[in-house]
């Protein structure tokens, strides 16, 4: 790839600034192209299937498929430089409505997501997206933004993964805001962390709520993330096209893993009383992954799905 090419890629969302070194998530992982004896990070992003990278379309929609495919990489581990792994595509597929916003409003972002398709199956596991409506009876939720974005508005510092909580401020158009004068931390997003996730913890899984879009110059404000509530359905058409199906349980074995995931398409069996059977009686062999605005809240209603106990996705 050029480095014309190269430096027509857009930067909207800064690197994590405030935030601390990650050593969990190894879902995440840093996106750009090797460069001579090293490497170029670009963006970040998230696998939602052993095969699917989650990111953003601005940090690609000026590079078509097939140089994405030819040249991209996505490197595993806390830094690009010294990564664990190195995985390369077969496909990639940008938002065919993306676009950048028009003054007063710009960098404001629609429909920016992407997904990139790995030539062979990740080694780690992947992380549920979130599919039900977000509500503003959410605002002021935790949530928790992974990048390899730089450090500052100088663009220092990219490369390495950290992360920072941000305190969900504004739902705004397709974006879930997050206000640097929410958090005591004032932790932010910057360049290079565009496409990276926005988890927020839901029962004993982390969940990718969003997709970070962008935010103001210096990274010290306020940071945007594209939401997959909103964009769930054409995610879920390129999950489709990989995999014959939309059921992200299915596609990444979730089914019976030991951990009652209530976002499912189907009845996971370990949402289940003990023996199977799908009665009142009983208490659920599965701890409860998260039964929030999924197809099971009646079950939780009945008090089948348990108490939620929280576990990191950062091993």
């Amino acid at each position: 790839m050029t480095a014309a090419l190269l430096l027509a890629l857009p930067a909207l969302a800064a690197p994590v600034v405030n935030g601390q070194l990650e050593p969990g998530f190894p879902s995440t992982v840093s996106l750009g192209v090797p460069w001579g004896a090293s490497v170029l990070h670009v963006c970040t992003g998230n696998l939602i299937t052993p095969e699917i990278v989650l990111s953003a379309a601005h940090c690609g929609d000026d590079v078509n498929a097939e140089a994405i495919v030819a040249f991209g990489r996505a490197w595993v581990g806390e830094t690009a430089r010294d990564a664990d792994d190195e995985l390369t595509f077969r496909d990639a597929f940008i938002h065919p409505d993306f676009a950048l916003g028009t003054p007063p409003f710009e960098p404001f972002t629609e429909n920016d997501v992407a997904v990139l398709v790995l030539a062979e199956p990740a080694p780690m596991e992947a992380t549920p997206i979130r599919l039900t409506p977000v509500t503003d009876a959410e605002l002021g939720t935790t949530m928790l933004a992974v990048g390899y974005g730089a450090t500052g508005g100088d663009g220092q510092g990219t490369g390495v993964k950290r992360s920072a909580e941000l305190i969900l401020g504004e739902l705004e158009y397709q974006h879930l805001k997050a206000y640097a004068s929410d958090h005591p931390d004032g932790g932010m997003t910057c360049q290079g962390d565009s496409g990276g996730p926005v988890f927020v913890s839901e029962g004993e899984r982390q969940v990718e709520w969003g997709i970070t879009s962008f935010g103001l110059e210096g990274c010290t404000n306020f940071s945007a993330s594209t939401r997959t509530d909103l964009l769930g359905d054409w995610i879920l058409d390129r999950v489709e096209e990989v995999h014959g199906t939309r059921d992200l349980c299915d596609v990444n074995a979730w089914y019976g893993d030991g951990l009652c995931d209530a976002f499912c398409d189907e009845v996971d069996p370990d949402c289940l009383p003990e023996g199977g059977d799908s009665g009142i009686e009983g208490s659920p062999k599965g701890r409860c992954a998260s039964a929030e605005g999924g197809g099971w809240a009646l079950l939780a209603a009945l008090g089948l799905l348990g108490r939620r106990r929280t576990r990191s996705a950062a091993g």
